[in-house]
């Protein structure tokens, strides 16, 4: 053999609860190795599996005590699998079995094989009875469930069964017309007078309903029974709305006319409802409330500047036909097939289509779609547009309380600055680029304190250290003061000197496509952003030297990684990369690690793996800057969210407010 064939190394801080099940899947997976490599002998296998397992498995195995024999290979796998497999509890396995529930959009397949592995630890005497039971219960389909309950059928034939089911599912879905992208409830049933049609009566009973239905009306005075057997009870009276006489405040016409009522109602569409394979979908239907104390505001929708209501019921947006005519360029119409109902109206509201709009406040910019209607209806934009726009705030869930109480139990992680372990960074010098020592520039009088102040806090926290003695590399430091404290100052070294001996290791950085393909089909993420992440790599004393710096208060180097080497941002992707292998669903983009799912539950997982990972290797991230469990986050120029991507609305407002160039070298820089 000409190599050791690749193999990938054991993740040691995965997820816990399935450790020794990844573990005896690994080990079955490297024996496979051996033996298509034809690799029989015990010292072999030995050296080969503490080799490929990684150094996390080798600082195990040195612990476990299991002899220094080249050939007990059979017992170092027995040692490291009962390191990782703890002790099974069967009542509490078989209660987490009990619990398990197919997912939304997982496949019966998925279930099925998701159930058997966790079978697999509850000690069943009938496996296939358990599953086939966990399916009947938990299966998201109705239609599968009533056909299991109807017929004993074996659990082959039931998956066979879900599976016709599911692409029968399909296709329908793909056949029927199709309608814009509701929430979807139950509707409880409402007892109403077509529920009670096929109610049989006595023949004399019906023909008296009949007679009494075509004699009886409603009075439209005082809303009672029309005709009266004695004088009507409004006559003389005087609307308590009105003032108008003859007439009860229930019954005024005036403020029946008057009185509307705005947010969202659930109507069902009859259509939908009888070619839909689903019993539960419904379309809400939108009512416009025109009273004046209703909270409106101006917002800029395609430059058209337009008096708007908002609706924080609504789950769509409505613009009139008026405001669109005033548009210029004139946008384009797209076709909609959505249904809009007007409150206690059977008729739906006549939408002529939609369009993408950009609407913008004084300080926040967002794309939003818009239903038009005929004529010059009010426009209504949803609670989802508000939140975008910042008119009103998010509602929180009450998953909120959930992720504090994670921080504190990861509270070291959120704690001081942090130091990657057992990891020094070694910078490639070009031994040809003559070292330079630059001459002094001096501090401004009125920083000089500031500066002092900032050099002890790094020396404090074991950024720097001073220097002793000389030194090839000499560089300037440069004073700024923060932008969201001009009280304060940052300290930046010009390394541009000392940056031109500094060979580049060329790693790869993540791509827009690469992040794209990574985050489709999350609907769950997390974001977390390291606290000083540079700061937090450590330098090899060879390495310290290129970063020394003048000051008035003598000569000083980095100890960690510091900003303005040309090296440090591809160097600090490297590491962070390496730091999260073999932790689903994470990606970094340099300080920033997005965790993504397409289910919450999962999510969580993950997101616990991240802070378990960071507390291991003796990071930590700023809190403040992290957000957790959300269903739409900003990374890398865009919103990822449950609904998919979009450009990110502060860079719309960044390009659309740059000032026009008016020297060459802003033109230049333009």
């Amino acid at each position: 053999m000409a190599g050791l064939a690749p193999f990938p190394k054991f993740d040691v801080y995965g997820e816990e609860t399935s450790l020794g099940t990844r573990w005896t899947k690994y080990v079955t997976k490297l024996e496979n190795l051996f033996t298509g490599l034809s690799i029989d002998s015990k010292k072999r296998r030995k050296a080969l599996l503490l080799h490929y397992a990684g150094d996390e498995v080798f600082e195990i195995y040195e612990t476990l005590n299991l002899g220094d024999s080249d050939s007990n290979y059979d017992d170092v796998k027995q040692g490291l699998t009962g390191y990782f497999q703890p002790k099974k509890n069967r009542e509490f396995e078989r209660f987490e079995f009990r619990n398990l529930k197919q997912h939304h959009a997982e496949t019966i397949d998925q279930f099925a094989t998701r159930l058997r592995h966790k079978a697999d630890n509850c000690e069943f005497s009938d496996k296939d009875g358990e599953i086939k039971s966990q399916i009947i219960q938990g299966c998201v389909s109705k239609k599968l469930r009533l056909k299991c309950l109807e017929e004993d059928k074996p659990l082959k034939d039931i998956l066979t069964m879900g599976r016709t089911m599911e692409i029968a599912d399909r296709q329908a879905k793909a056949m029927e017309p199709q309608y814009s992208d509701v929430n979807k409830i139950k509707v409880t049933p409402q007892h109403t007078k077509s529920q009670h049609a096929n109610y049989s009566y006595p023949p004399s009973a019906q023909r008296k309903r009949q007679q009494q239905s075509q004699s009886r009306q409603t009075c439209r005075n005082c809303g009672g029974i029309y005709p009266h057997q004695t004088k009507c009870p409004a006559y003389g009276a005087t609307c308590n709305y009105c003032r108008q006489p003859n007439h009860f405040i229930g019954v005024c016409r005036k403020r029946t006319r008057k009185a509307q009522v705005h947010g969202i109602d659930q109507v069902e569409n009859e259509a939908q409802k009888e070619h839909s394979v689903s019993d539960t979908d419904t379309l809400f239907g939108v009512n416009v409330l025109t009273d004046n104390k209703v909270p409106k505001i101006i917002l800029s929708i395609n430059g058209v500047q337009t008096k708007t209501l908002i609706d924080t019921g609504s789950s769509i947006n409505i613009i009139s036909q008026d405001v669109v005519n005033k548009m210029k360029p004139r946008p384009m119409l797209k076709k909609t097939n959505i249904e809009v109902f007007a409150f206690a109206q059977n008729k739906p509201l006549t939408i002529k289509g939609k369009y993408t709009f950009t609407v913008e406040t004084k300080s926040k910019v967002t794309a939003a779609e818009f239903h038009v209607v005929q004529g010059s209806s009010v426009t209504l934009i949803s609670y989802q547009t508000s939140v975008e726009l910042g008119i009103v705030p998010v509602i929180n869930s009450v998953n909120s309380n959930k992720y504090e109480e994670l921080c504190d139990k990861y509270q070291s992680v959120f704690t001081g600055l942090g130091k990657l372990k057992d990891k020094q960074i070694k910078f490639h010098v070009d031994e040809n680029v003559v070292p330079i020592a630059q001459p002094a520039r001096r501090i401004p009088f009125h920083v000089r304190e500031k500066v002092e102040q900032e050099i002890i806090r790094l020396e404090q926290q074991d950024v720097i250290e001073k220097v002793d003695g000389p030194t090839p590399w000499v560089s300037n430091i440069v004073v700024a003061p923060k932008p969201n404290a001009p009280d304060q100052i940052r300290l930046c070294v010009d390394m541009r000197k000392a940056n031109q001996a500094l060979k580049r290791e060329r790693h790869v950085v993540p791509t827009t496509d690469d992040i794209i393909l990574e985050l489709n089909g999350s609907k769950v993420f997390s974001k977390v952003d390291f606290n000083k992440g540079f700061h937090q790599l450590e330098l090899s004393e060879e390495s310290r030297n290129m970063t020394v710096f003048a000051s008035h208060v003598g000569l000083y180097r980095y100890k960690r990684l510091n900003f303005g080497v040309s090296v440090a941002p591809e160097i600090f992707q490297n590491e962070i990369r390496q730091v999260l292998t073999g932790l689903e669903g994470t990606l970094n983009i340099s300080d920033d690690i997005i965790i993504h799912a397409p289910y919450r539950d999962e999510h969580d997982r993950r997101l616990v793996a991240v802070l378990q990972r960071m507390q291991d290797k003796n990071l930590t991230l700023n809190k403040q800057k992290c957000e957790f469990g959300k269903t739409s986050v900003k990374f890398y120029g865009f919103v990822f969210s449950d609904k998919g991507i979009s450009p990110d609305p502060a860079k719309i407002t960044a390009v659309q407010n740059i000032a026009e160039p008016k020297t060459t070298g802003e033109l230049r820089s333009f």
